[in-house]
Parts: C-alpha cells; sequence; structure tokens
C-alpha cells in the first residue's frame, strides 16, 4: 500500500536518518518494531494501493 504523506523540505544529507515519519504516519501502519532498523530496502510496485493524505488526520 502506498500512502501520501506531507514531509518537510529541510535538507538531512548530514543526519542519521534521511526521513522522520510521525505518529499520524505510523499509526496507518499498524505496530512496528524499533529494536532494529534498515531491515528492508523501500519497495512500491505499480499495483500497490494508494491512500492520500487526509488533512483531518492532522487535527488529532
Amino acid at each position: 500500500t502506498i500512502y501520501e504523506e506531507q514531509f518537510s523540505l529541510r535538507d538531512r544529507e548530514e543526519m542519521i536518518y534521511p526521513l522522520l515519519l510521525g505518529r499520524r504516519t505510523i499509526s496507518h501502519l499498524g505496530l512496528l518494531d524499533v529494536r532494529n532498523t534498515f531491515l528492508q530496502e523501500p519497495e512500491c510496485g505499480e499495483n500497490a494501493a494508494y491512500v492520500p493524505h487526509d488533512p483531518e488526520d492532522d487535527q488529532s
């Protein structure tokens, strides 16, 4: 599934993580095991479901 989300355009080249996900974005993903990082290469197939950003999620 592909989720549309908003991100900052700040240059993170000198930082450990190239992207930070907020709690609203993570809430769509389900449970996450945060003990390990970088376990899988990003991959979105052409047939992946697309979920647009919902501005109402920003209200919570």
